[in-house]
């Protein structure tokens, strides 16, 4: 099977520029390889500022790739125009509020996407329009009405539907639940499953919430300060992870481990990604490391199923 989105060794350079100071790098992705597959999801976890959401961006195009190569559908992102990268990759933000225009009519926002790519006539567009809010639960008087007047459910319905109006490859799924109460959580995740089950897409599914996760993802990729320390199926990073900092993420949710002991749970802060450490990025956090781990980053290895970016990770159970 081919895969929908592959990604092989991205990376995204922020420079930073001082007038009083000489001028920094930060290396927001490092080597990123992924394989994502025709009615897939895979979870993209880690803490705040481990690089999910630049690699959102760089997949919308929202920012420019400094290395690597990434394609969709065998086509390079790069050769893709913003007409018709949505045919390809669409997003849902994790703010259904301020993703959409106030001023705009809920209608008219689903239907941007398609306006913009000219391809269709104004009957044909409403037509579409009407069919989509239907598939995500959205009644035909909402798509009269504004943003300001919906609910934070379907708001997001609204912004699931405008993502789905050109019929994408790939969705990137960026914290989409996370602004909403807990109830409404569930029937935008069941919706997405089975909007999944009927066409068959792909999602990139962006979360800190591993409940979730572990709920609606196939396979789970850990990032760490840019990097993926550990790849595998949700089966496998839930119940044997290898990685030191993905058992750090599991014992730290109280969804999962609510009786876990946390005295054994690593300390320490994420480490400033303008001087990250040398070797491996975790090592100042974590109990296994050494001076191997001082001298040299660990590659990305298959270990019992499961690839594993660790020196140590036969050590690990």
């Amino acid at each position: 099977m081919q895969p929908r989105l592959r990604l092989e060794n991205l990376e995204k350079v922020y420079e930073i520029k001082s007038l009083f100071k000489p001028s920094a790098e930060i290396r927001a992705l490092r080597g990123v390889s992924l394989e994502l597959f025709p009615g897939e999801t895979l979870a993209i976890v880690g803490e705040s500022g481990c690089g999910k959401s630049t690699l959102a961006k760089l997949l919308m195009k929202i920012e420019s790739i400094s290395s690597g190569r990434a394609q969709v559908d065998g086509k390079d992102l790069s050769s893709l125009s913003q007409k018709e990268l949505p045919q390809f990759v669409q997003m849902i933000f994790q703010d259904p509020y301020s993703s959409l225009n106030p001023r705009k009519r809920i209608g008219v926002s689903i239907a941007e996407p398609l306006v913009i790519q000219g391809q269709l006539t104004k009957e044909a567009i409403q037509k579409r329009v009407t069919e989509v809010a239907t598939s995500v639960g959205l009644r035909p008087e909402i798509l009269e009405r504004y943003p300001h007047m919906l609910s934070g459910g379907q708001r997001q319905r609204v912004g699931i539907a405008r993502a789905l109006i050109t019929a994408p490859r790939v969705m990137i799924c960026d914290e989409p639940v996370s602004a909403l109460d807990v109830s409404v959580q569930s029937q935008v995740i069941n919706l997405l499953l089975d909007l999944q089950k009927e066409t068959n897409m792909s999602y990139l599914f962006i979360s800190h919430d591993l409940g979730v996760v572990r709920f609606i993802a196939h396979r789970v990729a850990v990032m760490y300060l840019g990097r993926i320390v550990e790849l595998g199926t949700k089966e496998q990073i839930f119940t044997s992870a290898r990685h030191p900092y993905t058992q750090l993420l599991l014992k730290s949710s109280p969804y999962l481990h609510e009786t876990a002991d946390f005295e054994d749970v690593p300390t320490g802060e994420l480490p400033s990604p303008l001087k990250p450490p040398s070797g491996c990025a975790f090592r100042t956090r974590c109990p296994f490391a050494n001076e191997l781990c001082a001298e040299k980053a660990p590659d990305l290895r298959s270990y019992k199923g499961v690839h594993v970016a660790c020196h140590h990770a036969e050590k690990i159970s």
